[in-house]
């Protein structure tokens, strides 16, 4: 329905998980889910994966070739050792 109004924006989803599965959703809402999750992988510009099991799951259930547009962003950060903490370790936090 965005595209139609705005065909020059560029549309990135954040597929975040089988939410149209969970069982807490009944059935309206999860149907929704399930048809808001088709539309953002086959009509986004790309598509974002937070697991390598989304990224699988959407190879599998929709086809390889939407994982061209999907980009893979894991949670988490970089452990840092105490070398790389200078500010931290002026203001005493630790």
């Amino acid at each position: 329905f965005l595209r139609l109004l705005f065909p020059s924006v560029k549309y990135i989803v954040h597929i975040d998980g089988l939410e149209w599965a969970r069982p807490k959703w009944g059935l309206l809402p999860s149907l929704f889910l399930r048809i808001s999750e088709r539309a953002g992988v086959h009509f986004s510009d790309a598509f974002i994966v937070d697991n390598l099991g989304i990224a699988d799951y959407v190879a599998r259930y929709y086809g390889k070739r939407y994982l061209r547009r999907a980009s893979l962003l894991t949670y988490g950060s970089k452990i840092l050792n105490d070398s790389e903490l200078p500010i931290i370790g002026d203001i005493r936090l630790f």
